[in-house]
C-alpha cells in the first residue's frame, strides 16, 4: 500500500510538483495574513489551469483562472491603506447572501458548460462533473470572502476541499489530492487563528 502510494507520487509530472509547491506557499502566507500570498497563488494556479483541463475537470480549470484574477485583485485590495479593509472580521449578512448567490450562479454556469459540451460534442456527463461543479462553486464563494478577510472563508473553502479530495484522487491527481488534504488542515488551523484574532 505505502509502496504503491510512493510510486504514484514518483510518477507525478513535474508541472504538478511545481503547482503543488507554490500552492502550499500561498496558503501558508494567507494563513499568516500576508499580502504576498496572492503572488504565490497566481503562479500555482497558472499551472493548475492546464493540469485540471488535461484531467477533464473543466470547472476546476475555470476555478483556477478565477483564482488568477482574484490573486491580482487581492494584491490591490490587501495593499490598500484603509485599515478597515485589512482587519479580519466575521462576514456580514449581506456578504453571506452574496456568497450564496455566487455558489448558485457558479453551479448553474458550470453545469451549463458541461451540458452544452454533452449536446454539441457528444461527451457524456459523468458523476465526476457534478462533483467538479460543487468543488468550484464553494471555492468561488470562499474566495470572495477571502478578499473581504472574513472568517467564514475557511468554512466554505473546506467544503470545497472535502469534495475535491476524492475527486482528484479518482482522476489520478494523487499529489494534488494530497495538497488538498494539506490545505484542508491549514484552513482548519487558519479558522481557529483568525477566530482568536477577532476575539482579541
Amino acid at each position: 500500500m505505502v509502496h504503491t502510494l510512493l510510486e504514484q507520487f514518483r510518477q507525478t509530472p513535474l508541472i504538478e510538483w511545481f503547482a503543488f509547491s507554490f500552492a502550499i506557499l500561498q496558503v501558508v502566507f494567507a494563513y499568516r495574513n500576508k499580502t504576498i500570498n496572492f503572488l504565490f497563488g497566481a503562479i500555482s494556479v497558472c499551472a493548475y489551469i492546464y493540469i485540471f483541463y488535461q484531467a477533464d475537470l473543466i470547472a476546476e480549470s475555470i476555478l483556477n483562472l478565477y483564482y488568477l484574477i482574484v490573486s491580482l485583485v487581492g494584491l490591490v485590495l490587501w495593499n490598500q491603506k484603509d485599515r478597515s479593509e485589512s482587519v479580519i472580521s466575521r462576514a456580514s449578512a449581506k456578504q453571506l447572501r452574496i456568497t450564496g448567490l455566487i455558489i448558485l450562479m457558479t453551479m448553474a454556469v458550470v453545469l451549463g458548460i458541461y451540458f452544452f459540451r454533452q449536446a454539441t460534442m457528444a461527451i457524456d456527463m459523468m458523476p465526476a462533473h457534478y462533483l467538479d461543479a460543487l468543488v468550484t462553486a464553494f471555492a468561488f464563494g470562499g474566495t470572495y470572502l477571502l478578499l473581504k478577510r472574513s472568517l467564514e472563508t475557511w468554512f466554505f473553502l473546506n467544503i470545497s476541499n472535502l469534495i475535491a479530495m476524492p475527486l482528484q484522487w479518482s482522476k489520478g491527481l494523487y499529489l494534488t489530492a494530497f495538497l488538498t488534504f494539506i490545505l484542508f488542515n491549514i484552513a482548519m488551523s487558519a479558522w481557529f487563528r483568525w477566530r482568536r484574532i477577532i476575539s482579541t
